[in-house]
């Protein structure tokens, strides 16, 4: 008995964040592009197999900036939980939804590289998920360095 309780309570405080959200994705397409001031704009695009009129995602960090656009202008409201941000729109009807944000924080500087990091869940099934990071003009990918490793032969 107390296991069920538990369960529902746990299905009541979750389902808010998924109650809007589509069961399948055709597209989630993600375009991250990293300033010189290291800060971040960030796109994402979805596109679903039938129209939506309300829609939530959740981020795992937060944002700053959120702009969203579709047919017709949803109405987004933007939650900042403690470990990230959840974008709950709704009032719209369409095929696809574009999110565009910013966000500071997410490169670091170890040694001589710059590194930027970030995680992208895929919690909804999802037929393609192109994901492209640009980085500044003039910057390049490096290659990890090796650690060179004396070896002593006996």
């Amino acid at each position: 008995m107390r296991v069920s309780i538990i369960a529902f309570i746990a299905l009541l405080l979750l389902s808010p964040v998924y109650a809007g959200t589509p069961v399948k994705y055709i597209t989630q397409d993600i375009i991250v592009e990293i300033q010189e001031d290291k800060s971040i704009t960030e796109q994402i695009s979805f596109t679903f197999p039938e129209s939506v009129d309300k829609f939530n995602y959740y981020i795992a960090h937060p944002v700053t900036n959120l702009r969203a656009f579709a047919n017709d202008e949803p109405d987004c409201e933007v939650q900042y939980e403690m470990s990230g941000t959840l974008i709950s729109c709704k009032d719209f009807n369409s095929l696809e939804i574009l999110l565009s944000f910013d966000y500071p924080g997410l490169i670091t500087q170890y040694m001589d590289s710059q590194v930027f990091s970030d995680r992208y869940v895929i919690a909804t099934p999802t037929d393609n998920f192109p994901l492209r990071i640009y980085l500044p003009k003039g910057y390049i990918l490096s290659e990890p360095e090796q650690e060179s490793v004396e070896s002593n032969v006996f």
